[in-house]
């Protein structure tokens, strides 16, 4: 096998905390099968949950990590952008099977 461009036992990885730029550099090392370990208290500075997902990209010798927020929190928690009352979503959904099942 050729040599890797990349270390095999340590990376240092950089992380913006929500709501400011204040910056935190940390040391993870690297298992036999290129597991990483996210310690608890930067995982939840950022929002990440057990069973979540990260974007994982390569920026000239860096590995970034990016939390990708779940769907359903940010519907749920996000800004809503549109209103509508009750009585006018209840007439379109009456609408809609009507539509579809006649």
């Amino acid at each position: 096998m050729g040599q890797s461009r990349f270390p095999k036992f340590l990376i240092s990885e950089y992380i913006t905390y929500p709501g400011n730029n204040m910056k935190s550099e940390i040391k993870v090392r690297v298992s036999k099968k290129f597991t990483l370990y996210i310690p608890k208290a930067i995982a939840e500075s950022v929002g990440l949950e057990e069973g979540g997902f990260v974007k994982m990209k390569v920026e000239g010798r860096k590995i970034v990590l990016e939390p990708i927020p779940d769907p359903f929190d940010v519907a749920l928690k996000g800004p809503k952008f549109a209103k509508i009352t009750f009585e006018e979503f209840e007439r379109e959904s009456e609408e809609t099977q009507n539509e579809l099942l006649g």
